[in-house]
């Protein structure tokens, strides 16, 4: 969970990998609505949290745990 509203929270992820790349970010982040004749280009799925950590208890493997 990210205590940050998730634009805020993405724009900042995506500075701090940018930046341990060396690539630096200047300005602020922008925040603007999706165009009207935006398209779909990927959609994935994942399983919910509930069923990854019941799988993750179950084997109780350290390795799987961090």
């Amino acid at each position: 969970l990210s205590l940050l509203p998730h634009e805020r929270y993405s724009a900042s992820v995506i500075r701090s990998v940018l930046s341990e790349m060396g690539i630096i970010v200047s300005g602020g982040d922008r925040f603007e609505g999706t165009p009207e004749d935006a398209r779909l280009i990927m959609r994935t799925t994942s399983p919910d949290l509930v069923s990854m950590v019941r799988d993750i208890n179950k084997w109780s493997s350290n390795v799987m745990a961090r």
